[in-house]
């Protein structure tokens, strides 16, 4: 009889660690989903905020000399026909 007692104890004991393990395991799993939720959009937004100001930066033009259009400072040569000045 008192074998028997130990034992159910023993297994009421594995039990509780089990559902204890389970609960945690459960938590932390859908702690870090919204985490992840969370950097998720905030990348988006800052991702919009970026292309935002970028659309709004004024960028100087250059003016080929062989092909007369426009294209970015920044270029070495036009981007059209690849005049270098």
């Amino acid at each position: 009889m008192v074998k028997e007692a130990g034992n159910n104890s023993r297994n009421f004991l594995g039990i509780v660690a089990g559902i204890i393990g389970g609960i945690s395991s459960a938590v932390i799993f859908f702690s870090l989903a919204r985490i992840i939720e969370n950097q998720e959009t905030l990348l988006s937004e800052i991702e919009g905020l970026y292309s935002f100001i970028r659309n709004f930066q004024a960028t100087e033009k250059k003016l080929c000399a062989k092909c007369s259009r426009e294209y970015d400072v920044s270029f070495g040569s036009c981007p059209y026909c690849g005049y270098r000045q």
